[in-house]
């Protein structure tokens, strides 16, 4: 299963990049066809049990989508560092959005800048080029079955 966390920029920038990221997910062959958008605005994070209550909240949206038919989820307002943690230790990934970056994501070295132009800008990826990378990379790590 697919956990795409998007962090920095503007809260509309983020939508329209888990938008482009369910519409890429749904064109590639071979891809994550079945992605949901999934945006936790509630708390504003203003204590560490806003936060903790964001991260419980992204584990359990999380663990409710484990037998269901979607591929996976995009969780576009990741705005903590637990948020974060918690998608990363489902295996997930954290894309920063171009714009500002989150005063409270640190942004790690494999993690994907990302933009909602289409067809990137400088080092920032699209959501069909992020996507593709990441099935690409799942891919090489599983295992090929050759004795």
């Amino acid at each position: 299963m697919i956990f795409i966390g998007l962090a920095g920029s503007t809260m509309a920038r983020r939508d329209n990049m888990g938008l482009a990221i369910v519409e890429a997910g749904m064109r590639m062959a071979g891809g994550p066809r079945r992605l949901v958008r999934h945006g936790i605005c509630s708390p504003e994070p203003t204590d560490v049990r806003d936060e903790i209550t964001r991260a419980r909240r992204t584990r359990e949206l999380a663990q409710d989508m484990r037998g269901t038919k979607f591929s996976g989820a995009v969780f576009t307002h990741v705005l903590t560092e637990e948020e974060a943690r918690a998608i990363r230790d489902m295996g997930g990934e954290i894309w920063h959005v171009e714009g500002m970056p989150s005063d409270r994501v640190v942004i790690r070295r494999l993690d994907q800048m990302v933009t909602d132009t289409e067809g990137g800008s400088r080092h920032y990826l699209d959501a069909t080029e992020a996507l593709s990378e990441m099935v690409l990379q799942a891919a090489a790590k599983r295992p090929t079955g050759v004795a």
